[in-house]
C-alpha cells in the first residue's frame, strides 16, 4: 500500500479552494465527478509545484479559472439544473467570503504567492458576482445585471489577453516609465470589481437587498482605486519609486479594507435569504 508524502501548504490550499469552487456545478455532476476533478488537480498542483514552484502554480490556477467557467456554464446548461435564487445568494456570499483572503496577500513579498493569491480570489469574485446577478437580477434591473456580467468578462478577458502579452513581451514602455508586463496582470480584478460598484449604484436606487443597499459600491472601489493609484504613480515617477515605506503602508490598509467590506457584504447576501425570494 502506497503512503502519500506529505503536500506543500500552498497545494494543500490549492486542493481545498478547488473542492469549494467544485459545488458551483450541478449536485449530480459533483457526485459522480468531483472527488476525481479533486484528484486529477491535486496531480497537477504536484506536478506543476515540482517543476515551476509558485510560478508553476500560479498558472496552474489561471488555466483553471478558464476551465472552470466553462465547466460550470456547460454543465448547467445542458441538464438545465440553475440554482434557486436563494441558494444562488448563499452561493454569492460564501464566495464574497472566502475571496476576500486572497486580498490580503496581494502585498505579499514573494510576487508568485501575491499572483496566486489574487487569481483564486478573481475566481471566488466571478462566482459571487454571477451569484449575486441570479439572485438579485430582477430587483436591480437592467443595467445592474449588466454591469455584473460585464464585470465578470472583462475579468476574464484582462486575465488572458495581459497574460498572452506577458508571454510574447516581457516588458513594455509606458512615457520614460518601462513595466514589466506581469505587473499589468495585476489589472484583472480591477474590471469586476468596478463592475460590482457600478451595480452597487443601481442598487442604491432599486434597493434589491434587505439592508446595507450602499455596500456593494463601498466594496467595489478599494482595489481599482488603489491600482490606479499606484499604477500612475508609477508612470508619473518614470518607474522610480518614492517614499516606499509609506506607499506600502497605504497599499496594505486599503487591502484591509478591500478584505472587509467583502467579508461584510459576503455575510450580508448569505444572512439575506428571504422566503419572498425563493417565489420572487
Amino acid at each position: 500500500m502506497s503512503i502519500r508524502r506529505a503536500e506543500p501548504p500552498v497545494v494543500a490550499l490549492s486542493v481545498r479552494v478547488y473542492q469549494a469552487l467544485l459545488l458551483a456545478h450541478p449536485t449530480t455532476f459533483r457526485q459522480e465527478y468531483g472527488s476525481h476533478m479533486a484528484e486529477v488537480f491535486r496531480d497537477c498542483c504536484l506536478r506543476a509545484f515540482r517543476q515551476g514552484g509558485p510560478n508553476g502554480m500560479a498558472r496552474l490556477w489561471l488555466l483553471t479559472l478558464l476551465d472552470l467557467v466553462h465547466s460550470v456554464l456547460e454543465q448547467h446548461l445542458q441538464k438545465e439544473t440553475f440554482m434557486s435564487k436563494p441558494q444562488a445568494i448563499k452561493l454569492s456570499g460564501w464566495a464574497f467570503m472566502l475571496g476576500s483572503f486572497g486580498f490580503l496577500a496581494v502585498n505579499n513579498d514573494s510576487m508568485a504567492v501575491s499572483f496566486a493569491s489574487l487569481v483564486i480570489s478573481s475566481i471566488l469574485l466571478s462566482i459571487g458576482m454571477l451569484g449575486l446577478r441570479t439572485g438579485y437580477g430582477d430587483r436591480v434591473g437592467g443595467f445592474g445585471r449588466t454591469m455584473l456580467l460585464l464585470g465578470v468578462l472583462g475579468m476574464l478577458l484582462a486575465f488572458v489577453s495581459l497574460g498572452v502579452l506577458n508571454r510574447i513581451q516581457p516588458q513594455i514602455q509606458i512615457g520614460n516609465a518601462r513595466i514589466e508586463t506581469r505587473l499589468l496582470l495585476y489589472f484583472g480584478p480591477t474590471i469586476g470589481l468596478l463592475g460590482l460598484a457600478l451595480y452597487g449604484l443601481a442598487a442604491l436606487r432599486r434597493k434589491p437587498m434587505a439592508g446595507l443597499n450602499w455596500l456593494p459600491l463601498a466594496t467595489g472601489v478599494w482595489y481599482p482605486a488603489a491600482y490606479s493609484f499606484f499604477f500612475f504613480y508609477f508612470v508619473s515617477h518614470n518607474g522610480v519609486w518614492q517614499y516606499v515605506e509609506q506607499i506600502y503602508w497605504v497599499f496594505g490598509m486599503t487591502m484591509v479594507m478591500q478584505f472587509a467590506t467583502l467579508c461584510l457584504l459576503g455575510f450580508i447576501l448569505s444572512a439575506d435569504t428571504r422566503d419572498e425570494m425563493a417565489t420572487a
